[in-house]
């Protein structure tokens, strides 16, 4: 292990989680970048009442938080939400970038290889989180690179 790239990740997917996730998620929703299209942020700060979710229903979705964003959002974060939304991208790339959810994570509601990319000292944080929550979901990860990158997950199992 490189002791200097440590992460300690914990993913919980429960069938009353998931449940859960699915059918009673806040009604508020922000989508941040129009599929297909590509939104940098650059050194802002926003906070979002809500969910946010890149990819509804198309693919090709890019959102870059850099140079020490700050994005929350009191609800869910969903990367891929609905059947062809394929291959969106959420990347944190700088020291001082955050992504800080007070709910929960999936990179892939439904949709597959989509991405979720931490690095250079960038930050999400969340509460449960999952990689693909229905079944014909797939190929989604989850990648943390880069002395300082964190994924901090709060949620502890019961």
């Amino acid at each position: 292990m490189n002791p200097r790239c440590y992460l300690k990740i914990r993913w919980f997917v429960a069938a009353g989680w998931v449940l859960s996730y699915l059918f009673f998620s806040p009604l508020s929703q922000a989508q941040i970048v129009n599929d297909g299209a590509t939104a940098t942020l650059n050194h802002v700060t926003n906070t979002i009442s809500g969910s946010i979710i890149v990819g509804t229903n198309g693919p090709f979705t890019l959102l870059i938080l850099t140079n020490g964003t700050l994005l929350t959002n009191s609800g869910n974060g969903t990367i891929g939400l609905n059947a062809g939304a394929n291959s969106n991208t959420v990347k944190v790339t700088s020291a001082n970038t955050r992504w800080l959810m007070s709910a929960d994570l999936s990179v892939g509601n439904v949709g597959s290889f989509n991405h979720l990319v931490i690095t250079n000292g960038g930050l999400v944080q969340n509460g449960f989180g999952a990689l693909g929550i229905d079944p014909a979901s797939s190929s989604n990860l989850a990648v943390v690179t880069s002395a300082g990158s964190a994924f901090t997950i709060f949620s502890q199992s019961a």
